[in-house]
């Protein structure tokens, strides 16, 4: 990877933390949520929450496509060991002994209604009820798959895969859990792959994102058919994974702050969702500045630090390290 696409992938990895973390303080006041609800409402907060949910995790799926590339065959065993490692290690870590005692610290409704075995078992392993931790099997599926399907090298291949991919999308509505989530996000994990095989050099200044937000904004006010709606928003994200991946953020990326968020972003992840839970549980009816100052300040930067301490020390294979 040369330096300048690097720090692009510093500074993107930068961006997906921080819409995910603010998207997750503001979730109370998207009242397609409805797990905790506040007697404030944000019509403008809630509006921001929708964008971000069509932009969130493309943008993580497409990085780690992106990282994943490399020009030298994968030996099979050695990479499954190590995305155990990365991915499994932590999914079962922070389910067991960070997601599931912080729910029933606070009561969460659909854990204290269930026995224990029911919530580890159904809610957390399958995935039905498992919070933000549904992205490391979801990513680890996706990974092992792609081992075998990225075996050609030759660009009529890779556009019947981005169609394939494209499908794959559209049909994930019929499925739950990890089956929706690989059947969703596929794509954008494939699309990173191959901005990183055809060697993408970034060219873009940032306004080129000022017509895409438009074009969110015109689209979010719209009440669609679901068909007609599931493939506008398949659209707008894949254009948007075009964009960030054409706009030269080599100059914010080198920026000591930004790379230093970025490099705990992983972690960062996996500390910040239960935390919101207890301010939602306990604190909903707070006005909005104080939840956000709550949840993205405070709580944001205790999963940063938290982080640091962790990777740092003897532990840091809580984190996949």
């Amino acid at each position: 990877m040369d330096k300048k696409t690097n720090y692009n992938i510093v500074f993107l990895r930068f961006l997906a933390i921080v819409i995910v973390v603010f998207g997750h303080s503001i979730i109370i006041y998207d009242s397609s949520w409805g797990l905790y609800t506040s007697n404030y409402s944000s019509a403008f907060l809630a509006f921001i929450k929708q964008i971000i949910n069509i932009v969130q995790m493309p943008i993580w799926f497409s990085i780690s496509g992106f990282l994943f590339y490399s020009k030298k065959k994968k030996n099979f065993f050695l990479f499954l060991s190590k995305k155990i490692k990365k991915l499994l290690i932590p999914f079962f870590i922070f389910g067991l002994f960070y997601l599931i005692p912080i729910r029933y610290i606070i009561h969460y409704n659909n854990y204290i209604c269930h026995s224990i075995l029911y919530n580890v078992f159904y809610n957390f392993l399958l995935g039905f009820d498992n919070g933000h931790l549904w992205y490391l099997p979801t990513l680890f599926i996706i990974m092992i798959l792609s081992i075998f399907l990225y075996m050609k090298n030759n660009k009529i291949f890779d556009i019947g895969l981005f169609v394939l991919f494209f499908i794959f999308n559209l049909l994930s509505y019929h499925f739950k859990t990890y089956f929706f989530h690989v059947f969703y996000y596929f794509i954008f994990f494939y699309m990173g792959y191959c901005f990183h095989k055809y060697n993408i050099h970034p060219k873009k200044k940032i306004w080129i994102l000022i017509p895409y937000l438009i074009l969110v904004i015109i689209f979010k006010i719209n009440h669609l058919p679901n068909i007609l709606n599931n493939i506008l928003i398949l659209i707008l994200q894949i254009i948007l994974v075009v964009l960030i991946f054409n706009i030269d953020f080599k100059n914010l990326g080198s920026l000591s702050i930004i790379k230093n968020i970025a490099n705990q972003s992983f972690g960062i992840y996996l500390f910040h969702s239960p935390l919101i839970y207890i301010t939602f549980s306990k604190y909903s009816n707070l006005a909005p500045f104080f939840i956000i100052f709550i949840n993205f300040v405070l709580f944001g930067g205790l999963s940063f630090f938290l982080t640091k301490l962790i990777r740092s020390s003897k532990f840091k294979w809580i984190v996949g390290e």
